[in-house]
């Protein structure tokens, strides 16, 4: 699917002249967290220049387009979950969804004060303080990862074997992307994957999400 060079524009043109029926009124100084449908980087371009708003505004719809390429109105839940994963104090956001027409959703939502987290967006505590080694040894990241799998599918614990495909036991493409994310947090690496092209570990069974996660934790 592509989209018209003209949807960036009148959304440029739009979006400021309903912006305060979509932040029920409040100064828009006061969202500070947007989490922007993104669609292309020309979507996310033109809303921000057009609401004034800066780099750390957009920073984790951005960064979830890098990762994750196009993932339709669906890839708000990503930048949103992006948004929990950071230490911050409560703050005030607002969620802008597009879709065919050209239609515009909206939501405020606040964010609650979050303890210290270390999110896959983030530098480790660990990278900044020098401290001790993050990598558990091998049998114990093969028995997490297995773990996680399990609560997720809550099947019986023995289904799931390093030789189980990923799709017999019921794991679909969103479930993948949404296990990397726990993955990523629990052991602080970053997965490649890009939505757009397939690119980064090919995860076909449950062996293969051991060895990839385990290749990352020791190069990184």
């Amino acid at each position: 699917m592509l989209l018209s060079g003209q949807v960036a524009l009148s959304l440029a043109r739009a979006i400021p002249r309903h912006v305060q029926t979509m932040i029920d009124g409040r100064r828009l100084e006061d969202i500070t967290l947007w989490a922007l449908h993104p669609g292309g980087r020309s979507i996310l371009d033109s809303i921000g220049q057009a609401l004034g708003l800066g780099d750390e505004a957009l920073r984790h719809s951005r960064e979830v387009l890098r990762r994750f390429g196009k993932m339709s109105s669906a890839t708000l839940m990503f930048v949103e979950k992006s948004m929990l994963s950071v230490k911050s104090a409560s703050r005030l956001g607002c969620s802008m969804a597009f879709g065919p027409g050209l239609t515009a959703e909206s939501m405020i939502f606040e964010v609650a004060a979050q303890p210290a987290s270390w999110g896959h967006l983030g530098v480790s505590e660990e990278k900044r303080s020098g401290a001790a080694s993050r990598s558990p040894c091998m049998s114990s990241t093969q028995d997490e990862i297995i773990g996680m799998i399990v609560k997720r599918i809550r099947a019986a614990p023995e289904r799931v074997t390093l030789a189980a495909s990923l799709d017999e036991l019921g794991l679909e493409s969103l479930d993948v992307i949404e296990m990397a994310f726990d993955i990523e947090e629990r052991f602080n690496i970053e997965i490649p994957f890009n939505a757009n092209n397939n690119t980064g570990p090919a995860f076909k069974t449950v062996g293969d999400v051991v060895v990839a996660v385990q290749r990352l934790i020791v190069s990184g």
